[in-house]
């Protein structure tokens, strides 16, 4: 029974972290390396592309280049 709340608070950490791809700390702005290997594809490039403008928002220059 001592298991028990032991195993249960290990199986509640385990669950920390943050959801999706890693994304580097600070406004987009402020970013120097925006991507790391491996580089996006053109579709993928264009997607994000696509979610910029239809946001409204303008598009960061390292997604023109």
């Amino acid at each position: 029974m001592r298991a028990m709340p032991l195993l249960l608070a290990a199986l509640v950490l385990a669950g920390c972290g943050r959801y999706g791809p890693p994304r580097p700390p600070g406004p987009p702005e402020a970013v120097a390396f925006p991507r790391s290997y491996p580089a996006p594809t053109p579709a993928e490039r264009a997607r994000e592309v696509e979610r910029y403008r239809a946001a409204g928002q303008p598009v960061p220059d390292h997604l023109l280049r």
